[in-house]
């Protein structure tokens, strides 16, 4: 791979920039950008321009780690999304505990309270 040549320099010197804009992209244009760049390389072979091929193979690697950093940041959503929903799930859960414990108490206290005959109550 020739790196002074000057597309395959600009590709380098400039791939966080243009994997953000490829990342952008929806993934018809992404899969289209794919499929033109590898037509285009097989063209270049059978033309024997391998400078143009070495271009298009690191823009097709380009748009696959775009695709792969996308699909990575909406799993990492999704993973956050379920963990909020486990999070919350067990809030609920640990306060419908509290809530049960809570009324067995209360009806502990009201059985104890039940069983007080008025002869037993007496002031001090």
């Amino acid at each position: 791979m020739d790196v002074n040549n000057p597309k395959i320099k600009d590709l380098l010197d400039n791939e966080e920039d243009y994997l953000k804009q490829l990342a952008a992209m929806p993934d018809k244009v992404l899969e289209k950008k794919l499929r033109l760049a590898r037509i285009q390389m097989q063209m270049a072979l059978e033309q024997k321009k391998f400078n143009e091929v070495d271009v298009l193979y690191l823009f097709s690697n380009m748009i696959i780690e775009a695709r792969m950093k996308r699909m990575d940041l909406e799993l990492g959503e999704e993973e956050n999304i379920e963990t909020k929903t486990r999070k919350k799930k067990a809030a609920f859960k640990k306060s419908i505990k509290s809530k049960e414990n809570e009324t067995s108490i209360d009806k502990f206290e009201e059985d104890d309270n039940k069983n007080i005959k008025p002869e037993q109550l007496t002031l001090f």
